[in-house]
């Protein structure tokens, strides 16, 4: 279980050219929720690539609000993916 501290916004790690993280940031962008984008790609903290990699084997977007971590890992579709995005939103909303 991935345990992180609170924060007051949702942090994205992302990579670029990545199809499902642009799902997840255009979506946050058009429902006006704040959002923090780390591309680990260029951030070279290990704790964030570790995160990344022990949530979901590497898989891409990893999206964290406090404790609250939702990932790609096992979609096969963009509305799957969506749908699943918008049920965890409602999940961490205060």
């Amino acid at each position: 279980m991935c345990r992180l501290s609170s924060v007051d916004m949702i942090k994205v790690y992302s990579i670029p050219n990545c199809t499902y993280c642009g799902y997840a940031k255009n979506y946050l962008k058009e429902n006006s929720i704040q959002f923090v984008d780390i591309n680990i790609k260029e951030r070279h903290r290990r704790e964030e690539r570790q995160l990344c990699r022990t949530v979901n084997k590497g898989l891409v977007p990893v999206l964290v609000d406090g404790s609250n971590v939702f990932s790609n890992y096992n979609h096969n579709s963009k509305d799957e993916f969506i749908n699943d995005l918008q049920i965890w939103l409602k999940k961490i909303k205060k």
